[in-house]
């Protein structure tokens, strides 16, 4: 759609010399503005004044007629192409700066491709920029890949935490991203429903199940009195008063009476 509009403007430019040529083919015009010796030919020194003149007006105008398809020009320059990797859907992005936080931009201020490139190849890269990084998605370490650019720098991420909408900075490396699972980690996959993954959750001596305000929840190492980690899950606590967020624990004598039983 961008090369069409170009294309366009292109003919209209065009256009517009003729209608200019004709127009300063007229001899008062010419005796009047145009006496110099550079060239001797009306024809000659109307053409090449008409060219330099279209050539600039493009050159000038190339960057504003691309932001008037964007509509902003912080987005224009800032915007890209970057993995949402909650959803695994490739998306486009701003980054102010340096920081390692992107932001929504409108899908035209990125030509309206990423929705169109395949998740595995979002992050455009080359031999020289290219850089692999690690997240630990629903208790397996999946390999991505991330990018060294500072101003595209927010690429490399893990998505973000259901529970506190924090994000979640990569691993360098696999044996540093195996480091950290857990036990419940694997009740967080997302390839499984909500339900699928808290009903699995439950059936877990070790794990507790963690609702946020908005009833999205996450697998957590846990007992029956909270969290184990009471710090980062201040909030999960089980029972209490008016709050904003759940924390459940499952009965695990339910589940083994309903398990089959082997002799």
């Amino acid at each position: 759609m961008k090369y069409i509009n170009y294309i366009l403007f292109i003919f209209l430019i065009f256009i517009s010399y003729k209608i200019f040529t004709i127009i300063f083919k007229e001899r008062l015009l010419f005796n009047e503005y145009f006496t110099s010796e550079e060239y001797e030919d009306e024809e000659e020194y109307i053409e090449n004044s008409t060219k330099k003149f279209i050539v600039n007006f493009i050159k000038n105008n190339k960057k504003n007629i691309s932001n008037k398809k964007c509509g902003n020009n912080f987005f224009e320059s800032n915007s890209f192409c970057q993995l949402n990797v909650n959803t695994n859907k490739c998306e486009c992005k701003f980054q102010k700066d340096d920081i390692k936080t992107a932001f929504n931009s409108p899908q035209i201020c990125c030509n309206e491709m990423c929705n169109k490139i395949p998740a595995e190849k979002c992050v455009s890269n080359n031999e020289f920029t290219s850089v692999p990084y690690y997240c630990n998605i629903g208790g397996k370490c999946k390999k991505y890949e991330g990018t060294i650019i500072s101003s595209h720098i927010s690429a490399n991420n893990c998505g973000t935490d259901p529970l506190n909408n924090q994000l979640l900075l990569p691993f360098s490396s696999k044996d540093e991203c195996e480091k950290t699972i857990n036990v419940c980690d694997k009740y967080n996959n997302p390839k499984n429903t909500p339900n699928q993954n808290r009903d699995s959750c439950l059936k877990d001596t070790a794990c507790g199940y963690c609702r946020n305000e908005f009833g999205e929840g996450k697998c957590i190492s846990g007992n029956p009195s909270g969290p184990n980690d009471l710090e980062k899950y201040y909030y999960c606590i089980p029972q209490k008063v008016n709050a904003k967020n759940t924390y459940e624990y499952g009965n695990r004598a339910i589940y083994i009476l309903q398990e089959p039983t082997t002799y």
